[in-house]
């Protein structure tokens, strides 16, 4: 609601809280610190972009939700670099 509302306390609280599990999940996907950190980084700007939507989410789907997101976002860093498995090349 407060990070609906533009609130940027509200934003570091919800990154704190839920901060170290995006990461885990993003250098899963990534196994590299820096883009792993990057990947968190954009999860929580898409966090500000979507807070009417992620308002409405209950507590445990929201870390869900970011998680799956970092997983995505990881992915997308691999594929931007070559590396993914939808490349063109690992087929």
């Amino acid at each position: 609601e407060h990070v609906a509302a533009g609130s940027l306390e509200a934003l570091g609280e919800l990154r704190r809280r839920h901060g170290a599990s995006v990461y885990d999940r993003a250098y899963r996907v990534v196994f590299d610190p820096r883009d792993a950190s990057s990947v968190v980084d954009v999860v929580f700007a898409e966090v500000s972009r979507q807070a009417e939507f992620l308002n409405r989410l209950a507590v445990p789907s929201l870390e869900r939700w970011l998680c799956d997101l970092a997983e995505a976002r990881g992915h997308a860093v691999l594929v931007t670099r070559g590396l993914g498995r939808w490349d063109e090349g690992a087929a």
